[in-house]
């Protein structure tokens, strides 16, 4: 298991600023209206560059490690 400090649930999608701060301004159900109300702003989270880098690096050292066997 890997943790990705400062990052989101969108932060494993494409555009994830874009995506996060939409998710944070929409208007969403009263039951789920929490949400985005917990949700932190993208500037205070990783960058999706570095998300990504590290998604891509994890990735990387798992499938090397398995086609190795």
């Amino acid at each position: 298991m890997v943790v990705l400090r400062r990052a989101g649930h969108s932060h494993f999608v494409d555009n994830v600023e874009q995506a996060h701060e939409q998710l944070r301004a929409a208007s969403l159900p009263p039951q789920a209206a929490w949400i985005a109300r917990e949700m932190r702003p993208i500037a205070e989270l990783c960058s999706g560059e570095e998300a990504h880098r590290q998604i891509q690096s994890h990735t990387l050292a798992h499938l090397e490690s398995t086609l190795e066997e």
